[in-house]
Formats: structure tokens, C-alpha cells, sequence
């Protein structure tokens, strides 16, 4: 994949920040790219890489873009020695998302957002950064100790391996309380296109849906309805834990 363009002026400015390494950084390669958590403001936000992860579609979506007995696919994140030996690229190609830093005042509320965002099979873990126009692979990561949330492969639902038509054909018709199936995979490969960056497994997953008949592009599908302000649209998530918590949440 390319490289995201990265001003030299931004780079310099993270490498300035003294709150750098205090700061909550999460590293998003899914909807995070176009839907950073809502409700925070992030003090940085800047494409960034990670080594030895690759892009698939291939975990069961039942909360967000599809419904129990009815999964829709969405990104998880695989090592290389997990993916089939003929779909392993070079040992030092990055896989790139965005990169964001939050206060450290922020940081259980972020937490507690993003643990419940992702709580459909994906855990917490750890990893390196690279920025665009930074240090480069050889040389050592720019950004350690990054949050990411991964679903492994042994979680229950994980659905791979997949062939990229298997993937397509499950996202035409997946619906599910935050919308199309189809949408999520249109807004990932937008929200990389945007970032400058290619990602094989995506865009071909893209160019198979055009040739197929999509769920209608309103439908929306709920195994809960959430009521009140946040009602519709995935915002029942945010109903939900206002409710549960009796942390200040921001409008």
C-alpha cells in the first residue's frame, strides 16, 4: 500500500508534543478511520501504520451491520502467520488507519466508550506506530504503546478464512442497528482512499458488491431499541451507557 500524505509541519508538531507518551492513543483500521469515538475531542488525530497486521472482513457483526443468525462482516485484524500462506505479503508492509491521542483526563471515559463499542468479540491490546514521514520501519516505531481492539481468530464471532465473494456476497444483504453492511464496507474503502492507501482485500470486496443487489440504503435493523436522545443509528450504544454509567458523558 502507499504512504498517507502527512504535512512535514504535522509530523514536527507530534514530535514536538512533551504530552506525547502521557497521552491515550488508539489506533483505528475499521470504522474508527471515518467514526472516531463520539462525544470526545481527541488533542491529535493522524494516519499511522502497524507491523505484521493485515486487514480482513471477516468477523461476524451481530451488534452493528447485522443481527444474531444473521451476521454482517466487519475489519478485524490478523497476524501475518494467521492468514493463508498465499495471502501473506512482505514482512515489512504496514497496514494503515488512523492514529488518535486523547488527553489523558479522557482516558476511562474513552475506554469505557470504546470497550462497549467493540465488545462484539474484540480485545484489548497493544502496539507500535508509524507515522508517515517518520523514523520508518527499520529504524523503530514513532508512537509505542497504542490501544488496538482486535477480534482473534478464536473468538466466537470470528468467520474466517473467507473468499472475498463469500465476504461480498454475506455484505450485499447484512442489516443491522447501525445500518447497511454494504455502507461500513463503502465507508472503510472511502475513509482509505482518503488516507492515499490501497488495500487489496477491501477494494476487491468493493468492486464485487457492484455487481450485486444491496440491501436498501436506509434499512436499519434492531435486536435492541434504544429510546431517548441517542435513539437510531448505533446511537442506542451511547443511550445504553449513559444509562449504565454515571460518568459525565459529552452531548
Amino acid at each position: 500500500p502507499s504512504c498517507p500524505t502527512l504535512r512535514s509541519s504535522d509530523w514536527k508538531e507530534c514530535c514536538k508534543m512533551s504530552s506525547v507518551d502521557r497521552m491515550l492513543w488508539v489506533f483505528g483500521y475499521g470504522s474508527l478511520i471515518w467514526k472516531p469515538p463520539e462525544g470526545f475531542e481527541h488533542v491529535k488525530a493522524i494516519p499511522g501504520g502497524i507491523k505484521g497486521w493485515h486487514r480482513r472482513l471477516w468477523q461476524g457483526s451481530t451488534d452493528h451491520r447485522g443481527l444474531p443468525g444473521a451476521p454482517g462482516l466487519v475489519a478485524t485484524l490478523l497476524q501475518t502467520h494467521d492468514l493463508p500462506e498465499a495471502e501473506r505479503p512482505p514482512a515489512d508492509e504496514l497496514c494503515w488507519g488512523m492514529c488518535y491521542g486523547y488527553d489523558e483526563s479522557q482516558r476511562d471515559q474513552v475506554l469505557a466508550y470504546l470497550d462497549f463499542r467493540e465488545k462484539d468479540g474484540y480485545d484489548r491490546t497493544k502496539v507500535d506506530v508509524y507515522l508517515p514521514g517518520g523514523k520508518g520501519v527499520r529504524e523503530g516505531p514513532d508512537i509505542t504503546e497504542v490501544l488496538l481492539y482486535v477480534a482473534t481468530t478464536s473468538n466466537p464471532q470470528y468467520l474466517g478464512p473467507l473468499s472475498n465473494q463469500k465476504v461480498a456476497e454475506q455484505v450485499a444483504c447484512a442489516v443491522g442497528p447501525s445500518g447497511t453492511n454494504h455502507q461500513y464496507v463503502t465507508n472503510l474503502a472511502r475513509g482509505l482512499q482518503a488516507l492515499n492507501v490501497g488495500d487489496e482485500h477491501v477494494f476487491d470486496v468493493v468492486a464485487r458488491l457492484e455487481g450485486m443487489e444491496l440491501a436498501a440504503e436506509d434499512a436499519v435493523a434492531h435486536a435492541f431499541v434504544g429510546d431517548g436522545q441517542y435513539k437510531g443509528d448505533g446511537g442506542w450504544m451511547l443511550q445504553k451507557l449513559w444509562e449504565l454509567s454515571d460518568m459525565n458523558w459529552s452531548e
